[in-house]
């Protein structure tokens, strides 16, 4: 499963800044990079987290005004289809742990949460 180069070059083509965190089980602490918008590491430093990986986007398709406008628009829409495609990929990958969070103004809610077996 892993995250693939290409994918994290187009996010950061979409995205003002992203950060991944991310610890392997044979690693005692993980590590956060950040990448700015060319794809460029701009910081490295460890970080405490379980096993697995964290993707966080911040300003996604701010640089892109007519694709921001249209994803704000139809925010519901685009959210829907993604919790969907998650949720594609959590009934077929039973032995993958996926969590994903909608993060608002006032909190965080878990959105979906699988345990996977860890295989």
């Amino acid at each position: 499963f892993g995250f693939r180069g290409e994918a994290l070059s187009s996010l950061c083509a979409i995205s003002e800044l992203v950060t991944v965190v991310t610890r392997t089980k044979d690693q005692t602490v993980g590590v956060k990079l950040t990448y700015d918008r060319e794809g460029k590491l701009s910081s490295k430093a460890d970080a405490a987290r379980e096993v697995g990986t964290s993707v966080i986007l911040q300003g996604i398709f701010h640089a892109l005004p007519v694709r921001h406008k249209d994803f704000v628009k139809n925010k519901t829409r685009e959210y829907q289809r993604l919790l969907r495609r998650l949720q594609g990929y959590a009934l077929i990958h039973t032995d993958k742990r996926f969590v994903c969070t909608n993060q608002t103004a006032k909190a965080r809610h878990s959105v979906l949460s699988t345990h996977g077996t860890g295989r």
